[in-house]
């Protein structure tokens, strides 16, 4: 098992796209797909990844909507990449999230949220600090949520309190994933 939490989402970013059938599994040490005869969830179940196509400017003191605009999979095609940017499961239950960003030139702390419902409140991870070299800074927030499967959405946001807009960097570094735990 990973030491931490940031190993195991290094485990979960380097998963490949699940085969029809296939379950998530734990397998050598690591988090791996494995055909369904071996136990776990199907890949029927509720699970994405997307990331952040290109650079993202967020202006100072506001938190922003971070617009992962690239699938990575998606397998109950619940994830809005196109105009909202959300995750909207449509079955009920207990979901694991995780939204990142990868800062560019980040002299100070910023954040990375996760928000339930779109309302500031609502949040259900939040993480601020980062590590990285340099100036380069990565937030992560990891959650679990409670969704109704019909209404109750995900989205992930970014703040900083620089002064001034800075970038998010485009690639696997900035990313939203969700997967579906257990019903409620």
């Amino acid at each position: 098992m990973p030491r931490d939490y940031h190993e195991l989402i290094q485990e979960l970013k380097a998963l490949d796209t699940p085969a029809a059938n296939d379950v998530l599994t734990w397998g050598t040490g690591r988090p791996v797909w494995s055909p369904a005869s071996g136990g776990g969830l199907t890949s029927d179940h509720s699970t994405f990844r997307a990331q952040l196509p290109s650079n993202q400017s967020v202006n100072s003191a506001a938190f922003t909507r971070i617009t992962y605009g690239t699938e990575n999979f998606d397998v109950l095609s619940e994830y809005d990449n196109v105009t909202n940017y959300r995750f909207t499961p449509t079955t009920p239950g207990y979901y694991l999230v995780i939204a990142s960003a990868l800062w560019e030139d980040l002299t100070i702390g910023g954040s990375a949220a996760i928000y339930k419902n779109g309302a500031a409140g609502t949040e259900i991870g939040r993480q601020g600090g980062g590590s990285g070299s340099g100036n380069d800074k990565w937030q992560i927030s990891v959650g679990l949520a409670s969704m109704n499967g019909t209404t109750d959405y995900l989205e992930g946001f970014a703040y900083h309190a620089t002064g001034i807009a800075k970038l998010i960097q485009a690639g696997s570094w900035t990313f939203f994933a969700a997967h579906k735990l257990s019903n409620l």
